[in-house]
């Protein structure tokens, strides 16, 4: 169980005729255990070593949005085969 929830942004993404949105969370405290699928592991990490991994397109927005008061949401889209993206 996952507590202290604060919504921290809404990021969209958009491709072909498809509109995504995900609504992203903090919480500073859980309980329980973890549970991986066929999808692959899941596991915690750090937000320190997350950074140090290879990460998916826009993610560093991401983790923008997630800590600065002053955003609420992040668009991003692929515009002939590079994705582009925009913090609001």
């Amino acid at each position: 169980m996952i507590e202290n929830l604060r919504l921290r942004g809404i990021r969209h993404w958009f491709m072909d005729s498809v509109h995504e949105i995900v609504y992203l969370y903090y919480a500073d405290r859980y309980t329980g255990e973890l549970c991986s699928s066929k999808e692959g592991r899941v596991y915690w990490i750090s937000e320190e070593e997350s950074l140090q991994k290879e990460l998916a397109p826009g993610m560093e927005s991401v983790i923008k949005l997630i800590h600065d008061d002053t955003l609420s949401e992040y668009y991003s889209w692929n515009e002939d085969g590079i994705w582009k993206g925009k913090l609001l």
